[in-house]
């Protein structure tokens, strides 16, 4: 695990990350307050979540709360738009593999809490043609598609 602390402004977000680095994203060196705090913390020091109709084996939900498990690897609680905890279940799992879902599904559910629709968008080039496919994603869950 690398240890530092980074602030980063993805979507308009200041994001602070004490804890695992982003280098996919720009290190922002000015310090400003961040909006979002990505912390380290045991899930099984988390309170039990409400049920919900809408829970599945990826995914829980409640007021305010998200929780995303990705089995045998990590598991991430989003709450109120402001901080994401994130948690390793597999010790073999490197901070690699928390990065694609904190930059992912876990972005996503923030923005989502904070009333921020986001799209997302797909290029696929054949023959010098290109289309291009964007999704409303909630989730990871396509409300719509639209091809250009």
């Amino acid at each position: 695990m690398i240890i530092t602390s980074n602030n980063y402004n993805p979507f308009g977000q200041v994001i602070n990350s004490e804890f695992v680095e982003l280098p996919e994203l720009i290190n922002d060196v000015y310090y400003k307050k961040p909006d979002v705090k990505i912390i380290e913390e045991n899930h099984k020091n988390w309170p039990l979540i409400t049920p919900s109709n809408y829970n599945t084996n990826f995914v829980e939900f409640s007021k305010n709360e998200t929780r995303i498990i990705v089995e045998n690897l990590r598991r991430l609680r989003i709450i109120n738009g402001e901080k994401i905890f994130f948690s390793k279940t597999n010790e073999k799992s490197n901070d690699k593999d928390i990065i694609t879902f904190l930059l992912g599904a876990a972005i996503g559910a923030l923005l989502i809490q904070r009333n921020i629709t986001f799209l997302h968008a797909n290029a696929l080039v054949k023959n010098k043609d290109y289309s291009l496919f964007k999704y409303m994603v909630v989730l990871e869950k396509v409300l719509f598609r639209i091809h250009l």
